[in-house]
């Protein structure tokens, strides 16, 4: 679609300021949300300094299918693939919110600032997506579609990320990193629990720290699911890596697990608490130093002979976030070997397990991850 450009630089003052040029671009949030429209493309410039956010800031506007609304940030340039930074430091319990349906979001970076209370960030429109945004946030985060972004939970308490969505939603998550940074009373770092929708993981890596309760993927109220995917993840320090809470109803799709990587987990890669009813299959997963693969299932058959225990450990450097595949023979090359095209019809195929992917760090092991060392 041919988007209709508007513009916003909160450092800016002059102008008219009615977001239809650089020079006349909306100067707070407050105008972007009263004067953008579906199919409008907001350009976001970056500041000076940080945005300062000392009060909850919603952008609340609808696009359509047909015309969406992207709000897009840039440094100097528009395109740039630049970030629009936004601290929140106003003390009390703020958060950046997208909830307009078929909204874009691409560039935040949302961290902390002078506030040390729990303050979160939602993308969670229908048909809405977070794109190659970085994420720092002490209270939870809720997502309907992400693609190549970077979370990092850093909290004591309850804060997850959440999978959002309703009856006319199936959330996909893919190609993004997710890390818990503390100690935490929540019983996952990613939740699904939404009743009536599928959901789709693929290609991401989630980070623990080794919390004695705390699950990597945890999915709850599965009677009432059309189908959760989880297909090509890397987990790493958890109790289990996913956590089946409900049983699913029989006859409904439930769960497939395909080709999943886990390690270090002081329970089970997959832990199923509940009595068989649904549709689960586990197929090709990979694990290493846990207490067991998988547990809890009354169909022992639905548990695929593929999935294999590795011996050493699979990661370039996983101290450092790198989960990239090493090349150590019964750990990441195994996996490495096995690797394969879901859809070989398109010509880009979708490899199940990332090679080379965004996170792998920029010389080839250890340091921080390439895609949040920007400047």
């Amino acid at each position: 679609m041919a988007w209709t450009e508007r513009y916003a630089n909160f450092d800016l003052g002059t102008g008219a300021n009615d977001g239809t040029t650089e020079a006349n671009a909306w100067r707070t949030t407050a105008a972007v949300i009263a004067g953008v429209a579906a199919g409008q493309r907001v350009n976001i410039k970056r500041q000076t300094a940080a945005f300062d956010l000392t009060a909850t800031v919603t952008f609340n506007v609808n696009g359509t299918a047909l015309a969406p609304i992207y709000y897009r940030a840039y440094t100097t340039t528009i395109g740039d693939g630049g970030f629009w930074e936004c601290a929140y430091n106003g003390g009390g319990v703020i958060s950046l919110n997208f909830t307009g349906n078929f909204c874009f979001v691409e560039g935040v970076h949302f961290k902390p600032g002078a506030s040390v209370n729990s303050n979160g960030f939602q993308v969670q429109g229908i048909g809405s997506w977070s794109i190659r945004n970085k994420i720092i946030a002490r209270g939870s985060v809720s997502i309907t579609n992400m693609y190549r972004t970077w979370i990092s939970i850093e909290n004591t308490g309850a804060a997850q990320v959440q999978a959002h969505g309703t009856n006319a939603q199936t959330p996909l998550w893919t190609d993004s990193f997710i890390k818990r940074i503390g100690a935490t009373t929540s019983t996952s770092l990613a939740l699904r629990d939404t009743f009536g929708v599928s959901w789709t993981v693929r290609n991401c890596v989630l980070v623990g720290n080794g919390n004695a309760a705390e699950d990597g993927f945890f999915l709850d109220r599965m009677n009432s699911s059309r189908g959760v995917y989880l297909i090509g993840n890397r987990l790493y320090n958890f109790r289990h890596g996913i956590y089946v809470d409900e049983a699913p109803d029989a006859g409904i799709e439930s769960l497939y697990v395909l080709q999943n990587l886990f390690d270090t987990m002081s329970g089970n890669a997959v832990n199923y608490n509940a009595s068989e009813a649904g549709y689960v299959s586990l197929i090709r997963n990979y694990y290493r130093n846990c207490t067991s693969g998988f547990t809890n299932y009354a169909i022992e058959a639905e548990i695929n002979n593929s999935n294999l225990a590795l011996t050493v450990d699979p990661f370039v450097n996983k101290a450092a976030d790198d989960l990239s595949l090493n090349s150590t023979a019964d750990g990441g090359q195994v996996v490495r070997d096995d690797e394969f095209y879901m859809d070989p019809t398109v010509s880009s195929g979708m490899k199940t397990n990332p090679s080379s992917s965004w996170w792998e760090a920029a010389a080839g092991g250890g340091g921080t991850p390439a895609f949040v060392a920007f400047g």
